[in-house]
């Protein structure tokens, strides 16, 4: 199972770089007062960087939350 995860992450994350270096031209934009001019390809990086980013808190979050099966029969055994 682990070894099927790692694939799909893996053609995922090829697909995304393939994507990103496609997309070249230069694109203006516009976060908040603030305006910037960069290729299109660091754009849909960053953002595929920062949903990463995202989604690995949430799930550390997740996890820190959920109590352990082995702390849980540990505390009822106690």
């Amino acid at each position: 199972m682990a070894r099927a995860k790692l694939i799909t992450a893996l053609v995922l994350v090829i697909v995304g770089l393939i994507v990103v270096l496609q997309n070249t031209q230069l694109v203006e934009i516009k976060f908040l007062l603030m305006a910037a001019t960069m290729p299109l390809a660091a754009l849909l990086a960053l953002t595929m960087i920062i949903g990463i980013a995202v989604g690995m808190l949430i799930a550390l979050g997740l996890s820190a939350r959920k109590p352990r099966k082995t702390e849980k029969a540990h505390r009822a055994g106690h």
